[in-house]
């Protein structure tokens, strides 16, 4: 059984993607909708961001980690099913991963899964995929989706390390 499409759900259901995410996470959605709905967002945030909508990028982050997370991880459960975990750790892996490769800040990623889910045994898995994910979008782009507009506006917030302390 699908989502219900009656008026009083469809918000949730199909919104910001909480809900969405929530049944990824818990593998209550259909290998072929879950790799098609990474490509989805990813195009209807790019048009709402790129056309001055108002819309957020952390839960679009969220949300794309998740589904990708989610679809290396079915490939690899099938793949070697006694050696993995189910994919839904690995979606919240890729959620960290996104989160920590978007906004560049490896800690606070690790943290908020880690506060999700309160299971240690996440923890080495989620600090090597955010770490690479880091390390990537810095070889990638020096700047971060929140930095790159101030950036943009010829605001630095760049300096030596004992400046960004204070």
């Amino acid at each position: 059984s699908g989502p219900s499409l009656d008026s009083n759900c469809y918000h949730s259901e199909y919104g910001n993607g909480y809900d969405t995410t929530n049944h990824v996470l818990r593998d209550e959605m259909a290998l072929g909708l879950v790799l098609l709905l990474p490509f989805l967002k990813l195009a209807a945030t790019a048009l709402t961001a790129g056309s001055g909508g108002s819309g957020g990028l952390f839960t679009p982050t969220l949300f794309i980690g998740s589904t990708l997370g989610y679809i290396y991880g079915a490939w690899c459960h099938e793949a070697f099913p006694l050696a993995t975990s189910v994919p839904g750790a690995y979606a919240l892996v890729g959620m960290g991963a996104m989160v920590a490769g978007t906004t560049q800040v490896p800690l606070t990623a690790i943290m908020i899964i880690f506060e999700l889910t309160g299971d240690y045994q996440i923890i080495l898995p989620l600090m090597v995929a955010c770490t690479a994910s880091v390390v990537t979008s810095r070889l990638l782009h020096r700047e971060s989706i929140y930095t790159e507009p101030l950036v943009e506006r010829g605001i630095r917030l760049g300096g030596r390390m004992e400046e960004l302390v204070m």
